[in-house]
């Protein structure tokens, strides 16, 4: 009880700190966050006061921590985001990019904000990140988002491992669009693209599996018919053709 009379006091000191004497404005809240953590158990209280410091000077490095340390321990996600953000402008460019990292990791967790997960994936390689770290994060975003943050986290995956020449990532990636493929069009043109890079890798039995759905997707498009008989030849899987033609046949008759 007396160590919140105490902090109490220090509120009405602070409050009453003249604007033209920061110095003194520092001092108390200084004090009172020690008081706060220290001896009244009172931790929310003292991120108050830190965040009373903080807001004078972003570039005091101890406050920061002190800060950083309440915050993850106490469960203050959002505020650990902003902590890190003011500070970019503070720190060396290497601790930047770290903090610009795990902002976009905290995004994803605990809040789990997808949307704001690919923003800051998106800064985080603006600025020059890890490739590995930042390919990883839209991997988990396109997996688990929303089909309207999934889709450019697939695309943002597809473009830079088609950069780098990794096919049988983007051919995976792609795979994942299906997922979020909204109407039958956006289906078919996703299996369209999944064929052929199959077939360009030599992969015609997969490939043949894409051709397939193309028949089902517009059976009244004669050309995915005679692709997938072409392939059907190849590769002995006549399966796939009866199959793809009986689910069309009975997709047409369903229609009104």
């Amino acid at each position: 009880e007396r160590w919140t009379e105490l902090l109490d006091l220090y509120d009405r000191a602070i409050a009453q700190a003249p604007a033209a004497d920061p110095e003194r404005r520092k001092s108390l809240l200084d004090e009172a966050a020690h008081v706060a953590k220290d001896f009244a158990d009172q931790p929310e209280r003292s991120i108050r006061y830190l965040e009373g410091l903080f807001a004078l000077d972003h570039g005091d490095a101890q406050v920061a921590r002190s800060l950083e340390r309440l915050y993850e321990r106490h469960g203050h996600p959002r505020d650990l985001i902003a902590l890190w953000v003011a500070r970019l402008p503070h720190v060396p460019a290497d601790a930047a990019l770290a903090s610009r990292l795990r902002v976009a990791q905290t995004w994803l967790d605990p809040i789990g904000d997808h949307a704001a997960a690919l923003a800051a994936t998106d800064d985080l390689l603006a600025h020059g990140g890890d490739e590995a770290s930042a390919c990883a994060l839209l991997e988990r975003i396109a997996a688990e988002a929303a089909a309207p943050v999934a889709r450019p986290a697939i695309e943002r995956l597809r473009a830079r491992y088609d950069d780098k020449g990794r096919a049988d990532d983007a051919l995976r990636v792609l795979g994942m669009a299906l997922r979020v493929a909204g109407s039958p069009e956006e289906r078919a043109a996703v299996h369209s693209e999944l064929a052929h890079r199959l077939l360009d890798a030599g992969r015609e039995v997969d490939a043949a599996a894409h051709q397939a759905e193309l028949v089902v997707l517009q059976p009244d498009d004669a050309m995915h018919l005679r692709r997938l008989g072409d392939l059907a030849e190849r590769t002995g899987r006549h399966d796939l053709l009866a199959d793809a033609l009986a689910r069309a046949a009975d997709g047409l008759a369903a229609l009104p």
